[in-house]
C-alpha cells in the first residue's frame, strides 16, 4: 500500500514537471509583441559626459506581459540619418525586415557611441556628440519569429539642408554664365504650415552647374515645389480678375503663318518646338503674339526662329532670328522670303547653342529631344533636356521638379525630440573643467508637429 502511494506521488511529480516544461516552451513560442521604445535622459552621474556637446540617451524596449517572460534575443542598431528625400524608401520603414543593407548604415563614431548592457539587453545607452536625426532599430527574436521596432530621435536643432537647382543639361566648357538668358519663379510650400516662399531665379545663376538657393527643406515635413515663369492676371472675367504664377509659359500664346497680311489664321501654341514647310518662291509673314485677355505682370517668352532657304544667288542659306514678347511688346513678326523650312524653339529661359550662333529655349519641363545631348550625358537620361532638377545640399539625391514636385513624408515612425537646453561651446569648455555635467540637461518628448500634413 505504501509502495503504491509512493508510485502515485512520483507519477504526480513527473506529470507536474512535464506540464511546467510544456508551459515554459509554449511561452517561449508565443507571439512577440513590442509595445514601444522608451526614450529618456540618462543622469550624468550614471553616464558621465566626455565632451561638452555630448547628450546621453537611454533606450528601453517595452514588451507586453507574455513577451517579457520569454527567453528572447534583443539586437539594437543605431544610425545617423543624412537628411535627404529618400527617407521613405530607405529609412522610414517600420516592418519586420529593414530595407537598408548593412553597408548603407551611417555609424560614424564621431557622431555617437553605443554602450550595450550585456546583463540587460532590453536597454541601451547612446552617447550622442552631434545634433541630428538618429534611427534606432530593435530586433527581437525567439525560436519561432523575429519582430522589429523602430524609432527616430531628433537631438538638438540639426542644420537642415538647402534646396539646390540645376538644368538637366550636360556640363560643357563651351558655354558659361553669360550664355544663359531668362528666369523663373520658384514657389515652396510646407504643407503643415501653409507658408509660401516665392523666389525669382535667373537662368544664368544655374547655367550648367548646381545653384544653391536659400530655401531650407525639412525632409520630415511634406512640401510642394512649383515653378512658373509669368505672373498673370486673368481678365476673362472682368468682375473677378485673378492673379497667379503661370506654370506653362507657352499658355495663352498664338502664332500665324500667312502669305498675305489680310489672311491671318492664328494657331494656339501647344509645344515648345514647332516646324513647318514653306514655298520658297513665296514670301510668308510669321507672327507670334499673346492673348490680350491675360495680362503678363511679369515674364518674357523667348524664341529662336531657325530657317533654311536660299540666298540671292540660289545657294543654301541658314539664317536665325532671335526675339521675345512681353506685356509691353506683345507682338513679334518677321517676313520670311526664299525659305523652305522653319524650326522654332520657345521658352522662358535658355542658353546659347554650343554648335551654332543661336539660342536653345525651353521651360521648366525642358525639351523632348536628344538633339542637344546626342551622347546622353545629362544628369537624368529619362528626363527631357533642360528639365529643372533639384537636390538637398551638396550630396543629396537628384530629383526632377519640372513644373511641380510634391513630397509626402510618411508618418510611419514616431519622432522623439531631445532638446538641449544649454550646450557649452568649445571656447567655454576650455575655461571650465568641471561644469560639463550640469550644462547639457535635456528634455525628451515625442514631436507632435514634426511630421507633414498628409491629409
Amino acid at each position: 500500500m505504501r509502495k503504491s502511494k509512493l508510485h502515485l506521488h512520483t507519477l504526480l511529480i513527473l506529470i507536474l514537471t512535464f506540464l511546467i516544461a510544456c508551459s515554459s516552451v509554449a511561452d517561449d513560442n508565443s507571439p512577440i509583441v513590442i509595445k514601444d521604445i522608451n526614450v529618456s535622459e540618462v543622469s550624468s552621474s550614471i553616464a558621465p559626459k566626455d565632451a561638452p556637446t555630448q547628450t546621453n540617451i537611454e533606450l528601453k524596449a517595452v514588451m507586453d506581459n507574455l513577451s517579457s517572460k520569454q527567453d528572447l534575443r534583443y539586437e539594437w542598431r543605431v544610425e545617423y540619418l543624412d537628411l535627404d528625400l529618400d527617407f521613405n524608401a530607405k529609412y522610414l520603414n517600420d516592418t519586420q525586415e529593414d530595407a537598408t543593407s548593412d553597408s548603407e548604415y551611417n555609424t560614424n563614431s564621431s557622431y555617437f557611441f553605443v554602450n550595450t548592457n550585456e546583463a540587460d539587453q532590453t536597454s541601451l545607452i547612446i552617447f550622442v556628440y552631434k545634433d541630428g536625426y538618429y534611427k534606432v532599430t530593435l530586433d527581437v527574436t525567439n525560436l519561432v519569429e523575429k519582430k522589429t521596432k523602430t524609432a527616430i530621435i531628433k537631438v538638438g536643432e540639426p542644420e537642415l539642408p538647402k534646396l539646390n537647382l540645376s538644368f538637366n543639361i550636360p556640363y560643357s566648357k563651351k558655354i558659361d554664365k553669360s550664355d544663359f538668358v531668362g528666369r523663373f519663379i520658384l514657389s515652396y510650400v510646407e504643407k503643415s504650415k501653409k507658408e509660401v516662399v516665392d523666389l525669382k531665379v535667373n537662368a544664368s545663376d544655374l547655367n550648367n552647374r548646381w545653384f544653391p538657393t536659400d530655401v531650407v527643406v525639412d525632409p520630415f515635413k511634406s512640401f510642394e515645389l512649383s515653378i512658373g515663369s509669368f505672373i498673370v492676371r486673368d481678365e476673362t472675367n472682368p468682375l473677378k480678375p485673378t492673379t497667379s504664377i503661370e506654370s506653362k509659359d507657352i499658355n495663352n500664346v498664338y502664332y500665324s503663318i500667312s502669305s498675305s497680311p489680310n489672311d491671318i489664321k492664328k494657331d494656339k501654341l501647344l509645344s515648345r518646338e514647332i516646324t513647318f514647310d514653306l514655298d520658297s518662291k513665296k514670301s510668308s509673314l510669321f507672327q507670334i503674339f499673346k492673348d490680350e485677355n491675360y495680362v503678363w505682370e511679369d515674364g518674357e517668352l523667348f524664341f529662336s526662329i531657325l530657317t533654311w532657304g536660299y540666298d540671292k544667288e540660289g545657294r543654301d542659306l541658314f539664317e536665325v532670328f532671335n526675339g521675345s514678347i512681353t506685356e509691353k511688346s506683345p507682338l513679334y513678326k518677321v517676313n520670311l522670303s526664299n525659305k523652305y523650312f522653319v524650326k522654332v524653339f520657345f521658352g522662358s529661359f535658355g542658353h546659347k547653342s554650343t554648335t551654332s550662333d543661336y539660342y536653345v529655349y525651353f521651360g521648366p519641363d525642358g525639351l523632348k529631344t536628344d538633339e542637344f545631348d546626342p551622347s546622353r550625358q545629362r544628369s537624368l537620361i529619362g528626363v527631357p533636356y533642360g528639365y529643372i532638377l533639384g537636390k538637398l545640399g551638396d550630396n543629396g539625391k537628384v530629383f526632377p521638379i519640372g513644373y511641380n514636385y510634391s513630397y509626402l513624408y510618411l508618418e510611419s515612425i514616431p519622432v522623439h525630440y531631445v532638446k538641449r537646453e544649454h550646450v557649452v561651446d568649445s571656447n567655454e569648455s576650455k575655461n571650465s573643467d568641471n561644469s560639463i555635467d550640469n550644462d547639457n540637461s535635456i528634455d525628451v518628448e515625442k514631436e507632435s508637429d514634426s511630421t507633414g500634413d498628409i491629409s
